[in-house]
Order: structure tokens, then C-alpha cells, then sequence
């Protein structure tokens, strides 16, 4: 007791308290994915999973944030949102803004593949249909919640890009790749087939080189491309 208080744990115990949570979280995953959408019609189970599981979970991957266990914490929330639906947002928020998006912009956690899990999870969710729309309305629009869609953004923005030439890292490509599921989703909100292929009615029979005729002097003759087009 002495030595956990001095934050002094041993290695051998502190793997096993890993193997443990890792355990559980996997075990709490499975009972999500058994129950799946049914889960909503429980309103018992909802509400422990949005007050004692997600506290417990909170707790779990900030004492111990090792890959493993922020991969399965970040498995759990996407069924939580998939399952659950738009009621968890707001519980959601709290777990994103103060456990994930900090792990994910390099705080609490030891190791840049830790930091790496944690952009990972919050890829998933931004890929997951419904979710950056509910957490813009639910969260951005409402004067008593949080800017989760703008600090997430922000966060992503920053992280997408190195700071010093050729030091290109696995967390800016997942970064890269969140920012265009957001733009993909904020597209299919506006136009639900943004992107679907053109109608072949709509594709240009021909191409003519407008450019290379002005770069390099010559006369451009309308009537020939009028007649092309």
C-alpha cells in the first residue's frame, strides 16, 4: 500500500491489474455486441452503462493506458454510440473531451503508440454514420454543452500535419484520414449522394487544352472549340 501510494507498483502486479481490466473490458464488450441494438429497450441497462460503466472505464484507461486497453475502451464506445444511439452523445462528450481527446493530443499517455490508439478511436467514431452530425446539433449547437466538434477538429487539424519536415508519423495519416471522414460525413448530410459517381449524361464528351495555347502566346480560334464542345 505504502509503495502504490509513492506510486511505486511493481511490474509483475501492475501486469497483472492490466490482464485484469483487459479482461473485463473484453468481457463488457462481448455482452454489448450480444445484446446489439436490442440493448436500447433496456432502460436499466442504459442507464448503467451511461453512469457506472462509462465512470469505471474512465478510470480504468487513465491508470492504465496501455494499447491494448485504449483499443477495446475505444471499441466499447463505438458500440455504445452504435447501439445506444443519439441519447449517449452527451455522455459521450464528457468521456471524449476529458479521457480521449487529451490521450489523443499526447497528454497522459507514455508512448506516441498510445497516442496513436487514441486518434484511432476517435477515427472510428467519425466514420461511424450519424456521429459527427449528432455531435455538432447535440453538442456545438447547445448553449450548456461543450464544443466537442470544434475541439475535435482542432485537435485533428493540428495533429494532421508534422511540425518538422520528414518526420511524417502513422498519427498524422490517421489524422488525415479523420478529417476526411468528417468532411465525407458533413458532405452526406448536405447531399446524401455527394459521392456517388456522375450520371453518364452529365460527362463531358471531350477535353480541349485551353491552357497550353495561352502559356504560350498563341491565338485561341473560339469558333474551333465552340465547334469541338
Amino acid at each position: 500500500r505504502k509503495e502504490q501510494a509513492l506510486g511505486k507498483v511493481d511490474p509483475g502486479q501492475e501486469q497483472v491489474m492490466e490482464d485484469q481490466v483487459m479482461f473485463t473490458l473484453d468481457m463488457v464488450h462481448t455482452a454489448l455486441l450480444t445484446l446489439g441494438p436490442e440493448l436500447i429497450h433496456f432502460e436499466v441497462l442504459v442507464q448503467q452503462v451511461h453512469v457506472g460503466l462509462l465512470h469505471a472505464m474512465c478510470q480504468a484507461v487513465v491508470s492504465h493506458a496501455s494499447v491494448s486497453i485504449i483499443n477495446a475502451f475505444s471499441q466499447i464506445l463505438l458500440c455504445i454510440y452504435s447501439f445506444i444511439g443519439t441519447i449517449s452523445v452527451c455522455q459521450l462528450e464528457v468521456v471524449l473531451e476529458r479521457v480521449m481527446l487529451k490521450m489523443a493530443d499526447g497528454k497522459g499517455v507514455l508512448t506516441v503508440e498510445q497516442q496513436e490508439a487514441a486518434l484511432e478511436g476517435i477515427l472510428d467514431l467519425c466514420r461511424q454514420p450519424g456521429f459527427v452530425h449528432d455531435v455538432f446539433v447535440n453538442c456545438d449547437c447547445r448553449l450548456e454543452r461543450g464544443n466537442l466538434f470544434e475541439d475535435m477538429c482542432a485537435l485533428i487539424s493540428k495533429t494532421a500535419y508534422p511540425l518538422a519536415k520528414g518526420s511524417t508519423g502513422p498519427q498524422h495519416f490517421i489524422c488525415q484520414e479523420a478529417l476526411l471522414a468528417i468532411l465525407q460525413a458533413i458532405a452526406a448530410e448536405n447531399k446524401p449522394d455527394a459521392f456517388a459517381p456522375p450520371s453518364p449524361d452529365l460527362e463531358l464528351p471531350c477535353f480541349t487544352d485551353v491552357w497550353t495555347p495561352l502559356v504560350n502566346g498563341e491565338l485561341l480560334h473560339l469558333r474551333e472549340i465552340m465547334g469541338v464542345a
